[in-house]
């Protein structure tokens, strides 16, 4: 009896010290991964951030940040009207804004909340690499490389929902990628993934309805795992629980718009009403116009942001090499099906009306598979130093060379055209070259020299340079505090007691952000009146970015007036039809209405 009691105490001593053990064990395993500096990493991904967007916040402005700040301040004071205007159905975009106003954070410094969420983006990006590459200095180059991305940087000061969308976005999408590619989970756990998946696919098209377009990604992405996969019923289920999930939260959607607003379809009225209101440069009323916007256009419009245009030309190079694992053929077939619908398939299908514009804004969902497919190639090029000496390689870089130049002289002259800053294409032009020319020129006795360091030093720090650059021209070139501009601009005319306000559809929407108690105004869309409407001692509310762009734009300006809605003539000319300049703020311009006699 006492010796089965020694057997049984030695037994449980000896499973505490197992435990124990692995106990130790795990810890040790925690430890080495820590030693491999992640947390390092991390905390210079967030100090670079910081460092490059916070100094910069600069409040919120009348366009579209206004919008979505306008609807928080309202969310935050009990007002929870759903209204079709595009802003208040994302509310995945002004929760967050609104959790923020009631935690007491000034509107000024909502941007944070965007930083944030930028911070979020780019640590995932972070241990996405890491995941691909698995190279410690690689991982902490690529994410250094999408941290310091100048229009990124731009993007983490306002209050728009963009980076939020691009975060869920892509996380759906690559969660599809990766769990493909690992079939040791158990398939409970595979039908999670799914279902997580879906849930952050859906999330993505409450920040933005522009997911929708990415619908074609997902079925290409379904058709190539169901015919490449050995284990078919499993990834069938796997897909079958996605869009399943899918539909039910599209159901559920429906029904919930229906009980708030006594209209289930309240939402997509919402995205087709919109569509009327879209910016004339994107439509294209002629043949040679379309022939330039799905060929030429695009490839120069990206060459203007240094991580567009070169993740692009590294990413398209990529292409002519063979995936080497499952994984690496989907991000290819990612950023191929991406880049084409938002290159060819909406512009040529979706007409007149192309929320696809040419403004980088948009294309933010092309970016992510592009830079990761970029990053690829040169991890292949240090992996392979052999791999850019075939003939073909060598042409397609010529052929880019010379179209990065040809187009970069295009820029140049509508740059000088628009008064625009010549030294924003040149410096990308000048980094494109010395990147394509070292890449062209480099043989295997020069293999040493591409190492780690050169390639941080001929691919971040121009892009870090060129963000510096990029934002404090942000700043200092007029990116003021729109906000005080607009709130000095509505009390000058509060205190001329006006008649009534004409001013853009955005505007009308904002004032009630920038002055408290001015809801008294008689502000409307200059859209909806004509010169005989309009009384004596009336205000025309004109900001000057906004004008800018559509004198740019007039003649097509004038062409979709004639089959959408009118562009009045006096938000051209206004002095041509009875106004008079009464204030100038450097930001707003104010014009007193007096007939003509």
């Amino acid at each position: 009896m006492q010796m089965s009691k020694v057997n049984a105490s030695a037994k449980t001593i000896s499973t505490l010290v197992g435990n124990f053990k692995k106990q130790m064990s795990l810890s040790e395993s925690i430890r080495t991964r820590l030693s491999d500096n992640y947390i390092i990493h991390v905390v210079i991904l967030v100090v670079t951030v910081a460092f490059l967007v916070a100094p910069h916040i600069q409040g919120v402005g009348v366009n579209d940040d206004g919008s979505y700040t306008r609807v928080a301040v309202e969310q935050s004071a009990g007002n929870w009207k759903i209204e079709s205007d595009g802003f208040t159905t994302r509310f995945l975009v002004t929760l967050p804004l609104t959790a923020a106003i009631k935690l007491g954070i000034g509107i000024k410094w909502l941007p944070v909340v965007t930083l944030l969420q930028f911070l979020c983006l780019v640590i995932f990006m972070y241990f996405l690499i890491s995941k691909i590459t698995g190279s410690n200095f690689f991982t902490l180059l690529g994410a250094l490389f999408f941290a310091s991305s100048p229009f990124l940087i731009q993007n983490a000061t306002l209050t728009t929902g963009d980076i939020l969308h691009n975060l869920l976005l892509s996380s759906g999408v690559l969660l599809i990628i990766f769990s493909h590619s690992d079939f040791t989970h158990t398939q409970g756990r595979k039908l999670l993934t799914a279902a997580c998946a879906a849930m952050l696919f859906f999330a993505s098209f409450v920040a933005k309805e522009t997911t929708l377009f990415f619908l074609p990604v997902l079925l290409g992405l379904c058709v190539y795992q169901i015919q490449t996969c050995t284990y078919s019923k499993n990834i069938k289920c796997f897909w079958g629980v996605f869009f399943l999930t899918a539909a039910f939260l599209s159901v559920a959607t429906l029904f919930g718009y229906h009980f708030f607003t006594g209209n289930a379809l309240f939402l997509i009225n919402t995205i087709v009403e919109n569509s009327k209101f879209v910016d004339p440069s994107l439509c294209y009323d002629n043949t040679y116009a379309l022939l330039l916007r799905v060929t030429l256009k695009p490839f120069q419009f990206m060459l203007l942001d240094f991580t567009f245009g070169i993740s692009f030309i590294l990413a398209v190079a990529g292409l002519f090499k063979r995936p080497k694992n499952p994984i690496q053929a989907q991000l290819k077939l990612y950023f191929v099906l991406s880049i084409v619908i938002w290159w060819v398939v909406v512009p040529l299908v979706i007409r007149p009306w192309n929320p696809i514009g040419l403004f980088h804004r948009i294309w933010m969902p092309v970016l992510i598979p592009m830079m990761l497919n970029a990053l690829l190639y040169i991890l292949n090029i240090q992996n392979n130093y052999n791999a850019v000496l075939n003939f073909k390689t060598k042409i397609f870089w010529c052929v880019m060379l010379a179209g990065v130049l040809v187009s970069s002289c295009i820029s140049y002259f509508e740059y000088i055209k628009i008064g625009g800053n010549v030294l924003g294409i040149f410096l990308p032009v000048a980094v494109y070259s010395v990147c394509i020319l070292f890449i062209i020129l480099n043989r295997p006795q020069k293999a040493m020299l591409l190492n780690t360091p050169v390639l941080l030093i001929i691919i971040v720090l121009p892009q870090l340079a060129i963000g510096l650059l990029r934002v404090n021209q942000w700043v200092d070139g007029g990116m003021e505090n729109q906000f005080d501009k607009s709130a000095e601009t509505l009390r000058f005319i509060n205190l001329n007691n006006p008649k009534l306000v004409l001013t853009d559809p955005n505007a009308a929407r904002n004032f009630s952000v920038f002055i408290d108690g001015a809801n008294h105004l008689n502000v409307k869309s200059y859209n909806t009146f004509y010169l005989s409407q309009i009384p004596d001692s009336s205000y025309l509310w004109i900001n000057r970015d906004r004008h800018d762009r559509y004198i740019k734009n007039l003649p097509a300006a004038y062409n979709f007036a004639k089959t959408r809605f009118v562009v009045h003539p006096y938000l051209i000319h206004p002095t041509e039809y009875g106004f008079v300049k009464v204030f100038d703020n450097g930001s707003d311009c104010c014009y007193l209405y007096k007939k003509l006699s």
